[in-house]
């Protein structure tokens, strides 16, 4: 991978392009982005925010589909040397640790902080304690002390676990007709800066307005679904969000 900073001319990058591209112009604005993300990457330690930032940013416009790669990893993998799992944590820090998730007051106006900035409340934590936060819920991460070690706090999301496996083998089961009431209204803007584990969390946390059976048929009339139970978790405008009660581990996912 070449070094690079920002005053780089984008015609100078030295990218590998993969095996879909044939030959047409790639974009200014997925060049900009591929050029920030090499600066980022001259000082991960200080920039790990920004490249959270300027990844999912090259991932949301689809930048990558420019270069010939079919997804964000392949992209990565090739020219930046990060493997899937390595982008993953970097998106999902920037998404949950960043400072565009802080309400700021401006006079009379609300905003959010700037989103390639660390937030505040988490300033003292390296990126690797950040890292090992992820999967935990906001107010389990209020008691990870900044001078906790990666250790500690591996220790101490073992320890939430089996306080949680004691806790629901002591409760008694909920008959099948009373499901579990969560406590979470859905929000779609968060649903989307969420990713991975910490979006599936998310969705598992948000309370059903209510249970309905559903069937669904592709556009040549094949069944895909029926009769299976789901919960409605927001039904607005034209979008429907729900959340099925059982498991679909060998399904296909379906992603228009």
């Amino acid at each position: 991978m070449m070094t690079t900073d920002i005053g780089t001319n984008e015609c100078d990058l030295h990218i590998v392009y993969g095996k879909n591209y044939i030959g047409e112009e790639v974009s200014p604005l997925a060049l900009a982005s591929v050029k920030y993300i090499y600066t980022d990457l001259t000082d991960i330690r200080k920039y790990y925010i920004r490249l959270g930032f300027h990844l999912d940013e090259f991932d949301r416009n689809n930048g990558y589909l420019d270069f010939g790669f079919a997804t964000l990893e392949e992209f990565c993998e090739v020219n930046l040397g990060l493997d899937k799992s390595a982008v993953s944590r970097c998106i999902n820090v920037f998404r949950e640790f960043s400072a565009g998730n802080d309400r700021v007051s401006i006079g009379n106006y609300e905003s959010y902080g700037c989103a390639m900035n660390l937030s505040e409340r988490w300033k003292n934590y390296s990126y690797t304690q950040l890292v090992e936060m992820l999967p935990l819920a906001p107010e389990d991460r209020e008691r990870v002390l900044p001078d906790m070690s990666c250790k500690q706090i591996r220790e101490f999301k073992k320890q939430l676990k089996q306080k949680k496996k004691t806790v629901a083998s002591t409760q008694p089961e909920i008959p099948e007709d009373k499901p579990v009431v969560m406590n979470k209204i859905f929000d779609y803007g968060e649903y989307l800066r969420k990713s991975g584990i910490v979006r599936q969390n998310y969705i598992k946390s948000c309370a059903q307005l209510k249970q309905v059976s559903i069937d669904i048929f592709d556009n040549r009339g094949r069944v895909i679904l029926d009769n299976c139970w789901a919960f409605v978790l927001e039904q607005t405008g034209g979008r429907l969000t729900i959340r099925m009660v059982d498991s679909f581990d060998s399904a296909p996912r379906i992603s228009k």
